[in-house]
């Protein structure tokens, strides 16, 4: 028996089967995208779910040590991209004698899911601290264009912290006083070693009255970096500083660059606190404006007529040209010890005492 069969076209096969071949690969691409995006839902919320635990597990480390930190709400958005948790009216307090509080408005906190250990924060709105001193309550309040910065973590620990400050004021309310900068980039790296750096940078300062500086209150930059050693950790002020001191706690330099007209100073140098809890410290720096810095202490009446001319020939001898013949500079050791600052062996003036 003969079997009939329609011949079959191979350009006539191949369109019909070309689209179905599509479809299968589109449904592939479909499926594997839907499996991706529900892993990546997973994950996100894992993270979101764990940072938040986080949180509550810090509050709790410091409650231990007798810091309260509380806040009003905390709210999470951000899926698909970022995690964001916004905390209002956050709040830290150490009761008690010497105690102190620092509370906010709205404290935003934010990570990506793909790089946990890098978590970004923005502080908005007024603060206010409160230190709780034996004279009584200073409270200051400070707000900022911009209060930003990354705390970078290892082992969900702190390790690197960058804060960037925009048109900060804060006004010292008990005293009527008041401090600004206009900007500043501080950073601290390798926080859970031995010896943590830093680097900062601060432009536009204006200094509380309460100086008093025989320079004014304006200072143009300060330019610093080094490391430090001794640990600090939450506590009753200035107790901190105490236990900081104690513990063998130094500011090491490894350069510095301040520009306070007519003052201008570079060099290195170590600074710490004294059995009073006053600033001491050594420096090798190279001074310029010295001879103006010289006039402004005589009109304020820290250098007597009879020590001011013997004072100026003395620098005119030390002092060197600068490169350009058109300024002159200092290569000097300063120190800082017994609240009195020393220009090698020749006393400059005094400073009024530090109350913590």
């Amino acid at each position: 028996m003969t079997e009939n069969r329609l011949p079959i076209d191979p350009e006539s096969e191949a369109q019909i089967s070309a689209p179905i071949k599509q479809l299968q690969r589109g449904l592939i691409v479909i499926f594997a995208l839907a499996v991706l995006s529900g892993g990546y839902g997973v994950w996100w919320y894992v993270v979101a779910s764990q940072f938040e635990k986080n949180i509550a597990i810090w509050i709790e480390q410091q409650r231990a040590q007798g810091v309260e930190a509380t806040f009003e709400k905390m709210s999470q958005k951000g899926f698909p991209g970022s995690i964001h948790f916004s905390i209002k009216k956050p709040k830290i307090q150490k009761s008690g004698h010497r105690g102190w509080t620092w509370a906010g408005d709205v404290l935003n906190l934010s990570l990506k899911p793909w790089t946990i250990h890098r978590l970004m924060f923005n502080v908005e709105g007024p603060h206010q601290w409160e230190l709780h001193k034996p004279a009584g309550v200073a409270i200051f309040e400070g707000t900022a264009k911009k209060w930003s910065g990354v705390l970078t973590l290892k082992e969900w620990a702190p390790d690197q912290i960058s804060i960037n400050l925009n048109a900060l004021a804060i006004k010292d309310v008990s005293a009527n006083d008041n401090f600004q900068v206009t900007e500043a980039d501080i950073s601290i790296f390798e926080i859970s070693e031995q010896a943590p750096s830093f680097k900062f940078r601060i432009r536009g300062i204006e200094l509380p009255e309460m100086v008093q500086s025989p320079l004014g209150r304006d200072v143009r930059h300060v330019d610093a970096k080094g490391h430090f050693t001794g640990r600090f950790q939450l506590g009753k002020w200035p107790d901190v500083l105490m236990a900081w001191r104690d513990g063998g706690g130094t500011l090491d330099f490894k350069s510095l660059d301040l520009d306070y007209p007519p003052l201008r100073v570079r060099g290195d140098g170590t600074i710490t606190l004294d059995s009073h809890m006053q600033p001491v410290g050594a420096f090798a720096v190279k001074v310029g404006g010295v001879f103006e810095t010289v006039d402004a202490l005589y009109n304020q009446g820290l250098i007597p007529m009879g020590t001011l001319f013997a004072t100026k020939i003395a620098l005119g001898v030390l002092s060197e040209k600068s490169v350009d013949g058109d300024s002159s500079y200092l290569n000097m050791a300063l120190t800082l010890q017994d609240r009195t600052l020393y220009a090698g062996t020749v006393e400059l003036l005094k400073i009024s005492p530090v109350r913590w």
